[in-house]
C-alpha cells in the first residue's frame, strides 16, 4: 500500500497529454456570421464576436451590418452574404473590413467591390 502513491504518479506520467489546438477569430463589430461549417447560427440576442474552430479547413458565411450616414441621418447597411474558405492550425486570427464603413459611399463602394481581411494575431 506504500507504492500506491507513486504508482498512481508513474502512471499518470505515461499518460498522454493532449493540448486542444484550435483557431480562434474575432470578429470585427461590424461582422454578422450567418453560417460556420455548414452549420446556421441562427438569430442570437448577443452578437457572435468570437469564433473558435478545429484546426484545418474551413468556410464562414458573414455579413456586414452597420449604421452608416446618408443624406437624411443614419442608415442600416447591410451587405450581401459573404463567403470565406481559409486553412488555419493553432492561429489568434481577426476578421474585418479592408477598409473603413462610415457612410451610404463607402457602404456602396463595398457592396459593389466587397473586401475582408483576416489577419493572424498570434505574434
Amino acid at each position: 500500500m506504500k507504492n500506491w502513491p507513486k504508482m498512481l504518479l508513474c502512471s499518470a506520467a505515461l499518460l498522454p497529454f493532449s493540448v486542444h489546438a484550435a483557431v480562434d477569430i474575432k470578429l470585427a463589430e461590424e461582422i454578422s456570421p450567418i453560417v460556420v461549417n455548414g452549420d446556421e447560427v441562427g438569430i442570437r440576442i448577443n452578437k457572435l464576436s468570437d469564433v473558435t474552430l478545429d484546426n484545418g479547413t474551413h468556410q464562414l458565411v458573414v455579413r456586414v451590418s452597420k449604421l452608416v450616414m446618408g443624406q437624411s441621418g443614419y442608415e442600416k447597411f447591410n451587405s450581401n452574404p459573404l463567403v470565406l474558405t481559409f486553412s488555419a492550425n493553432n492561429q489568434n486570427l481577426t476578421l474585418a473590413p479592408d477598409k473603413s464603413i462610415n457612410t451610404l459611399a463607402e457602404a456602396k463602394a463595398f457592396d459593389a467591390e466587397p473586401k475582408l481581411t483576416l489577419t493572424d494575431v498570434s505574434t
